[in-house]
């Protein structure tokens, strides 16, 4: 069976960009989908090419994290706990939806 970081490896980020969208997507949002003919995954992929620069990924012990860097300058840091990235899910959308609930932001 693959863990959470085997289907986030194969899915070449979709799932984690979706959590970002989620968290982050502002009110020009519904450009990028607009301009993907109304496909929201087209969209999702649009609005992350569009807002984000790079993705830092680092661990410890306890946490998987992920240091965002936006194409205006700013950077969010997130973490997820280890166990969450140990499970053995189901699927892809079972797999993307535990992220999304267990993805953290840092406040700075």
């Amino acid at each position: 069976m693959s863990t959470m970081k085997d289907f986030l490896a194969e899915d070449g980020g979709m799932a984690m960009n979706i959590a970002f969208f989620n968290r982050f997507r502002g009110e020009d949002s519904d450009f990028y989908f607009e301009a993907a003919a109304g496909d929201w995954y087209a969209g999702v992929l649009e609005w992350s090419l569009h807002t984000i620069s790079d993705v830092e990924e680092c661990s410890n012990h306890k946490y998987h994290g992920y240091t965002i860097h936006w194409e205006s300058g700013n950077k969010t840091r997130l973490v997820i706990p280890n166990w969450v990235m140990d499970i053995q899910p189901n699927g892809w959308n079972h797999a993307k939806n535990l992220f999304n609930k267990y993805l953290r932001t840092i406040v700075e």
